[in-house]
């Protein structure tokens, strides 16, 4: 507050704005394709899941895949 008990609103730069402003604009445009991209792994993970068979996965999965098996279960979610 000011001497005269009016609230003083501090100026911040435009070019900080605009620096945050397109900072959030490209973490929102990641997060929807990490999201995407999750999608699809799902979606290739359980077709491939159907191919070889539940008893034979794990181990498939293992031997093929860098992903690891509790992050394929959530990915097929």
């Amino acid at each position: 507050m000011s001497a005269t008990g009016q609230i003083v609103k501090p100026r911040v730069p435009a070019e900080l704005v605009e620096r945050i402003n397109e900072a959030h604009g490209h973490f929102v445009r990641a997060a929807c394709a990490a999201i995407d991209w999750a999608i699809a792994a799902g979606e290739a993970l359980l077709s491939a899941k159907e191919i070889v068979g539940h008893g034979s996965w794990g181990v498939w999965l293992k031997e093929n895949c860098t992903v690891g098996e509790r992050q394929a279960q959530r990915y097929m979610k």
